[in-house]
């Protein structure tokens, strides 16, 4: 049985989040335990919408197929990624040829600079919302992306055209992200 309750733990510094979980992060939730976790400090604001929605996306869903794939969610409802909005993030990183494939995403996303794959699962979740629904979504999250083509109907490359397409839609706008990105560029 789900309840709307959490118990939401704030903390001051990232010591305190490594005491707490073993690791630090900025913000973690353990849907299982009903607890989130949130680090705010002058330095960082409190990842409320983006812990939240992977905690009652758990509880409501349950636990995705590809764990990492709930970070697309967690994006897609912040909406805003270091200040900017997702997709218009994205569309700078592909005019900057910063993308990672869709597949390296599926494989390897906790590898990757999550200064790219965070903003851009996000922007690719919110297309996939916006086109094709939330009952697909769903059925993704439960399914997973090895079955992504029975779902949506079309392969995982085709759905990337299809977004990077789209992207191509959102005019142009001044963001200087460059101070966010590692220097290798190993996509």
């Amino acid at each position: 049985m789900f309840y709307d309750t959490a118990n939401i733990v704030i903390v001051d510094t990232k010591e305190k989040i490594l005491r707490i979980l073993g690791f630090e992060v900025q913000g973690f939730a353990i849907p299982e335990s009903d607890i989130a976790i949130f680090l705010n400090s002058r330095d960082y604001l409190l990842a409320t919408k983006h812990e939240l929605a992977h905690y009652y996306a758990f509880h409501i869903w349950g636990r995705p197929a590809d764990n990492w794939f709930s970070e697309g969610l967690a994006v897609y409802y912040d909406n805003k990624w270091s200040g900017y909005q997702i997709d218009s993030l994205a569309k700078n990183l592909k005019d900057n040829n910063k993308l990672f494939k869709i597949s390296t995403l599926s494989k390897t996303f906790y590898l990757l600079d999550p200064m790219i794959a965070y903003p851009q699962i996000g922007s690719f979740t919110s297309f996939l919302l916006s086109k094709y629904g939330k009952a697909k979504m769903k059925e993704l999250w439960i399914r997973g992306f090895k079955d992504i083509k029975m779902i949506y109907g079309i392969s995982k490359k085709e759905l990337e055209d299809e977004w990077l397409k789209d992207l191509d839609k959102i005019a142009n706008v001044n963001i200087d992200y460059g101070n966010y990105l590692k220097q290798s560029p190993n996509r």
